[in-house]
């Protein structure tokens, strides 16, 4: 049994948490989630990445020294077992001990909304976009007929459609927008993975930065759009992420190797390389 901990074990779309629901739904019986560390699981894997978290935790501290923890870059050095699940940040930083790619099935409706172009967007303070995607909006709003928001509310955009739900965010839109953030490290964007999963259009707002994160990542896998581009759809159907084998992958993960895996940081040189031996 694993014991998946997290802050919030309630399933409201957290990151962690829909992939944390993911595993215990399809290996039933081999994973619980909470919010504590267990002496009773063979292996306690702490999923979430804020920091608080530990300064209410004192108790257990065998469990917790043993545990596998997934850290942000600047924490990668507090536990032996740190891991990430982002292949660049891994590759870039040799305190990572493990690489554990955290990826999961999404699929959505698609309604009808093939003869309009309605854009998406993941809004969040902490990775200081969102001024850039309404100048992305506002450049482009001639041929724009709706706006999605996923995420925090654009309070000063009331014409923007806002909505917590995943669901409805990605079965109404045909763009999904994503832009390089210049300020945070995003170890792996699951909504970016979900809009691949879900084929819509990518289109990724290029920046400078002096690193590689999970938006490399996904980007080595995909065709996707540095602009809203009406004359070429590209069609990630068969990109490496979506035919991953997501069964094979987890099997071995949980039955072989007890929550522990590692990439040969020299073997592979982008993560389409490695996600593809998967498929």
């Amino acid at each position: 049994m694993y014991n998946l901990i997290i802050t919030n074990p309630q399933n409201n779309g957290q990151k962690a948490t829909t992939v944390a629901y993911y595993l215990k739904y399809k290996y039933l019986g081999h994973i619980i989630i909470s919010d504590f560390f267990r002496k009773t699981c063979k292996r306690n894997i702490v999923l979430t990445q804020i920091p608080y978290f530990y300064k209410k935790k004192k108790e257990l501290f065998t469990e917790m020294f043993n545990a596998v923890h997934f850290l942000r870059p600047h924490l990668v050095n507090y536990w032996k077992n740190s891991a990430t699940n982002g292949f660049s940040i891994y590759k870039e930083i040799d305190g990572y001990k493990y690489c554990i790619p955290m990826m999961y099935n999404y699929k959505c409706n698609n309604n009808n909304v093939k003869d309009k172009i309605v854009i998406g967007y993941y809004n969040s303070i902490y990775r200081g976009t969102k001024e850039w995607f309404k100048q992305f909006v506002k450049d482009n709003e001639a041929y724009i007929d709706n706006i999605y928001i996923l995420g925090e509310q654009i309070r000063e955009c009331p014409s923007f459609i806002y909505t917590t739900d995943k669901d409805e965010f990605f079965s109404n839109i045909t763009h999904f927008v994503y832009p390089m953030s210049t300020s945070f490290v995003d170890p792996w964007p699951t909504t970016l993975e979900e809009a691949v999963r879900c084929n819509k259009q990518i289109i990724i707002l290029p920046s400078n930065r002096n690193w590689h994160d999970g938006i490399d990542d996904i980007c080595s896998c995909i065709r996707y759009h540095t602009s809203l581009n009406l004359d070429k759809y590209y069609d990630n159907t068969n990109c490496s992420i979506n035919m991953f084998d997501l069964t094979k992958y987890y099997d071995t993960l949980l039955f072989d190797n007890n929550f522990e895996y590692k990439i040969d940081r020299t073997k592979y040189k982008s993560f389409n390389e490695w996600c593809s031996e998967w498929c």
